[in-house]
């Protein structure tokens, strides 16, 4: 407790909660170690893998209000990754987002990715904007998208350990990449595909004291 203290009155204190159960919470924790930010900074709870992007908003604003309740004033931003797939909740999370944005003076972001998280691994190969969509009865939007990340890492599958050591030395082209795509889909006036990992990334890289 005495630790935490200590620590809150110097550091900035962040939370991710992901869709995914493993991959995500894998990839940025393994960041955090690479960029030297200590583990107490950067809460990644996995417990909430599997769940729709409105259950998984929800649950961040429960972890955010235990949070605020041990130590004020809280964390300084909670990050809420998902993905837009085909989630029938996507649209109320968003609008959930926003409303706890008005009552937390925006301390909560989304991360979204589309059609999925993947899109941004396979930005850190290379540059593209080719939307993706679903081949009925035979594979998804993540799954193309997958095909295309395999390219460039063979033995990849949700849940490696070793994503991010496959991809560590190319996040900066990453970042450079998905901002580029992100001009790219406002002048296209589509957002398939898109990512805005990068502002979670640049976050942990920039305003996270080390």
């Amino acid at each position: 407790m005495r630790r935490q203290k200590e620590l809150r009155s110097k550091f900035k204190f962040i939370m991710i909660v992901s869709e995914g159960g493993k991959t995500e919470p894998y990839y940025f924790d393994q960041l955090r170690k690479y960029l030297g930010i200590k583990k107490e900074q950067v809460f990644i709870p996995n417990k909430y893998g599997g769940s729709d992007p409105k259950t998984l908003v929800d649950k961040a604003e429960e972890e955010f209000k235990i949070q605020l309740n041990k130590y004020q004033p809280g964390y300084d931003r909670v990050f809420v990754i998902f993905d837009r797939d085909t989630h029938s909740t996507f649209d109320a999370a968003k609008n959930k987002i926003n409303v706890l944005n008005k009552q937390h003076k925006d301390k909560f972001k989304v991360i979204i990715s589309v059609p999925c998280f993947e899109l941004w691994l396979v930005l850190h190969f290379k540059y593209s904007s080719k939307p993706y969509q679903t081949i009925p009865t035979a594979k998804s939007a993540c799954d193309c998208v997958i095909d295309d990340l395999k390219k460039d890492i063979k033995n990849y599958e949700k849940g490696n350990q070793d994503t991010f050591e496959n991809t560590k030395l190319l996040f900066c082209d990453a970042i450079r990449n998905a901002e580029k795509l992100e001009e790219d889909r406002k002048s296209a006036g589509t957002d398939n595909p898109s990512t805005n990992v990068h502002d979670l990334v640049k976050y942990l890289v920039c305003e996270l004291d080390k």
